[in-house]
């Protein structure tokens, strides 16, 4: 019976030696995954930043393109006074304008087809 006794508790050290290695790998395995979620934090905070620069950018790039369609709708405009001349050969246009006004060709290049142009009166 003391043998037996001896083998109990030579077995419950054994298992107090295992339990406390068990409990260190539980301790270095919860530090590491503290660690990795301050890395995933830190991540997600970067890609959130990275979101609103590029939504910011898209935004500029937009007010620029904007910028750069009038730019070329002015630059492909042509604004010119019409003469007496040219009121006697538009007299169905006349008809519609009040003698007393002034009135304005206007020309217009399409951008998106070289061989288009819009004409017409103000």
């Amino acid at each position: 019976k003391i043998s037996n006794i001896k083998d109990l508790e030579n077995k419950i050290l054994n298992l107090e030696q295992e339990i406390d290695g068990y409990k260190r790998q539980l301790m270095g395995k919860k530090e590491l995954i503290k660690e990795f979620e301050g890395l995933l934090n830190e991540n997600q905070n970067e890609l959130k930043k990275y979101q609103i620069e590029r939504k910011n950018m898209i935004k500029s790039l937009n007010d620029y393109k904007q910028i750069i369609d009038l730019y070329q709708v002015m630059t492909s405009t042509k604004i010119v006074k019409r003469s007496n001349n040219d009121k006697d050969e538009q007299q169905e246009n006349e008809k519609e304008c009040v003698d007393d006004k002034q009135q304005f060709l206007c020309r217009t290049m399409n951008r998106f087809n070289n061989n288009a142009m819009l004409e017409y009166y103000l």
